[in-house]
């Protein structure tokens, strides 16, 4: 049986650490499409729109950057123009709140591997892994976010811990394109690295 070839970013699927989402801003001065899933840094400042609160900005992470958190959905009825209740992304350059999992050690994420450098084993549970960024899909508001397995290694400072496989009858382990439970890793409240792979 083949997997689905379906990237979907990285979807809470265990809320342990109990943390409420957190209202932060994208500014228009952004050019990056932002996903429900993708992975985001801290982009160092404030902003509002639409006679909206003063929130912190963030912006999507590139594959080695630590992540403050996750995007969970968008605030589409909060824009200065151009308001659609049935856009489920953040269009790019489009000043427009979103809603954040804070990155926590303790929450699992399902996530599907690119499979680029080879099937995930048995042996690599434990390990660290990168993510790789593609495009997301504005139709289903979905992340593109899959995890890189050419970078599963031990470092420290790799952004996702793989705990397993998602046990579900359309995914099977061992083949390409498999659905992979993870804990973030690499959190930017956390100092910037994370522990190492066993």
């Amino acid at each position: 049986m083949a997997n689905v070839n379906g990237a979907f970013g990285l979807q809470l699927v265990e809320d342990n650490s109990r943390t409420p989402l957190e209202i932060c801003f994208i500014p228009s001065t952004d050019n990056t499409a932002i996903f429900v899933g993708d992975p985001v840094k801290t982009a160092g400042s404030s902003g509002s729109t639409a006679g909206g609160p003063k929130k912190k900005t963030v912006a999507q992470c590139a594959a080695t950057n630590p992540i403050y958190g996750v995007v969970q959905g968008f605030m589409q009825h909060w824009v200065s123009s151009g308001m659609d209740l049935g856009r489920r992304h953040r269009p790019a350059s489009t000043a427009m709140y979103c809603l954040v999992k804070p990155a926590n050690h303790q929450d699992v994420y399902r996530v599907q591997s690119d499979d680029v450098g080879g099937d995930l084993a048995d042996a690599d549970i434990g390990l660290n892994a990168d993510f790789i960024v593609g495009s997301g899909n504005a139709t289903t508001g979905m992340s593109g976010v899959q995890l890189d397995t050419s970078t599963k290694n031990t470092t420290a400072t790799l952004s996702l811990k793989i705990l397993g496989y998602d046990d579900k009858p359309s995914n099977q382990a061992g083949v390409t394109y498999q659905d992979v439970l993870v804990r973030l890793n690499n959190i930017e409240l956390s100092g910037g690295t994370g522990t190492v792979g066993l």
